[in-house]
């Protein structure tokens, strides 16, 4: 691996302008995890050819290290659009299938609880300022409280108890999923083997010999289109 990288930092000496010599060292550096030079140099390489497939895929696995999800899906979903003109092998989509998988998880998950933390500040400020009403009003004295203001802040506890269960998202089973892209099926099909995926998808591998080209509608499945 050193000499390989060797190599790339020689060849990028005596021509800087070559976008596949940044790559090549950017998977020198990926080989070794080094996240922060898989950035730079995906980012050069990208910067003198903007179709570079793997460029984006590495570029979006070093972003995906910093849990920069947005930017990462982003690249992802480039390299994917850039793969339907190239003639990379099957086994570069399977790997940017997975790590875009975990990228959309990870993503849903840091949103996911950013909104119970909001949502959490938010009641906490709303029963301060339900307190600081009464308090203003007289109608607190000490650590008494009204009968309004109990009622009030019982309310208040429903409303936002309610509103938490409301915007937590539930599970989709994986029976209504693609085994592919992990997305709610739109227009479902079954192979052979018995195993249901995206039309659109599926017709991608079938371009490319992935998949047994035999497959058929499941009927099962259509009543789930989005």
């Amino acid at each position: 691996m050193a000499t390989a990288r060797s190599a790339a930092d020689g060849a990028i000496a005596l021509c800087p302008d070559v976008a596949v010599y940044w790559l090549n060292r950017g998977l020198c550096h990926f080989k070794r995890k080094d996240w922060a030079k898989v950035e730079e140099d995906s980012r050069r390489a990208l910067a003198l050819d903007d179709t570079l497939v793997k460029g984006h895929y590495l570029l979006g696995c070093a972003l995906l290290e910093k849990v920069e999800c947005a930017l990462a899906i982003k690249e992802f979903n480039k390299a994917l659009d850039l793969l339907k003109t190239s003639n990379l092998k099957d086994k570069m989509v399977e790997d940017i299938w997975q790590v875009l998988a975990k990228a959309k998880y990870l993503d849903w998950e840091i949103h996911s609880t950013q909104r119970v933390w909001k949502m959490q500040s938010l009641k906490e400020a709303c029963e301060n300022a339900l307190q600081e009403h009464h308090f203003l009003s007289g109608t607190l004295v000490g650590d008494g409280a009204t009968k309004e203001y109990t009622d009030q802040l019982k309310l208040l506890s429903e409303v936002f108890t309610k509103a938490t269960v409301d915007d937590t998202p539930t599970d989709v089973p994986d029976y209504l999923c693609c085994k592919i892209t992990f997305e709610i099926f739109r227009d479902p099909v079954i192979t052979p083997s018995g195993i249901t995926y995206e039309r659109s998808i599926l017709l991608e591998h079938l371009r490319k010999g992935a998949i047994h080209k035999k497959s058929s509608p499941n009927p099962n499945l259509k009543g789930t289109k989005q």
